[in-house]
């Protein structure tokens, strides 16, 4: 692909977006503490397909679908993977009108979701393709 290369983000907040975070090629994203808040449609979202990586330390995704979203059962999830490699790592996913974490392709090559909080959402998790899920609180 066309990637965008390497991209490194600290201590940031994304509030009120239609999708928090996008990932629609091989791209390597690495996000420390990040407060992605109320997304239309999702927190962080990886398109069907594609190598990219992510990396998520610390930090909170939260409440996405529940402002004017046409269908949060479809839609409204905090982390939404449809492809690539994810590294979730003690985030607090909470409040999503959706899924906490949507691994929604087989063609996931692999993801980790390490002691994280899921807290209030309608689903805490689905599953699909490579994954290895640990030390998570789910309430």
């Amino acid at each position: 692909g066309t990637g965008n290369g390497m991209i490194s983000l600290l201590d940031f907040t994304i509030r009120y977006s239609y999708r928090g975070i996008v990932i629609q090629d091989d791209s390597i994203l690495m996000l420390s503490n990040p407060y992605i808040d109320a997304s239309d449609m999702d927190g962080v979202y990886i398109a069907p397909g594609v190598t990219g990586r992510i990396s998520i330390e610390g930090g909170q995704i939260g409440y996405s679908g529940t402002f004017g979203c046409s269908n949060p059962s479809l839609y409204g999830n905090g982390i939404s993977v449809g492809g690539g490699i994810l590294s979730v790592k003690s985030v607090v996913i909470c409040g999503n009108a959706g899924v906490g974490v949507k691994m929604a392709s087989s063609s996931l090559n692999w993801a980790l979701v390490s002691g994280c909080q899921f807290l209030a959402n309608r689903v805490g998790m689905t599953m699909q393709g490579g994954y290895l899920v640990t030390g998570n609180i789910c309430a």
